[in-house]
């Protein structure tokens, strides 16, 4: 039933069972699985890149706290004769805008907290991968460890049924 749904055919009976029992074995390490499961996973690089914004966020909501400095600078020549007559002026100014600054610390903390959050549902995704690819791989250690056990109870039940025919006969 599991094979039908899969292919897609729910009433397919006509099944061509090879009994060739010959596999080749996968030498796999879990490290390379987890390395290309966090490499490749949609969901957990989504998380990451989540919260490296969270954290450029923080930065950003923190910056309001300082004042925006403009450094301004001219230079000019003019007059009757050219290079008699010249200008410049140059300065900077310190300005902060409309500072409310307990209005900026809660928005501070608001950003830190979405940063806690995207940390901890970044872990919970780091977490989720690491069980399904150990999980998988866990799983493809024991049906490779199955196979010699599937071989040998073919091989013995064989055996009974030729003891069986044998006492038919």
């Amino acid at each position: 039933a599991n094979v039908n749904n899969a292919i897609g055919m729910p009433e397919f009976t006509d099944y061509a069972i090879d009994e060739n029992l010959e596999t080749r074995t996968y030498e796999v390490l879990l490290e390379d699985m987890l390395n290309t499961a966090f490499e490749t996973r949609p969901e957990y690089l989504a998380a990451k890149k989540k919260a490296e914004g969270s954290a450029i966020l923080v930065k950003a909501t923190k910056r309001a706290f300082r004042p925006d400095l403009k450094v301004f600078g001219s230079l000019e020549y003019g007059g009757i004769r050219p290079g008699h007559d010249f200008g410049y002026q140059f300065g900077a100014s310190l300005a902060y805008s409309n500072f409310n600054g307990l209005l900026l610390k809660k928005q501070v903390d608001e950003a830190k907290a979405n940063a806690k959050k995207d940390l901890a549902d970044l872990e919970t995704q780091r977490q989720s991968v690491y069980l399904e690819v150990k999980s998988a791989y866990i799983d493809l250690q024991n049906a490779k460890d199955s196979i010699p056990v599937a071989a040998l109870a073919m091989t013995q039940a064989k055996e009974q049924y030729d003891l069986a025919s044998g006492r038919y006969k």
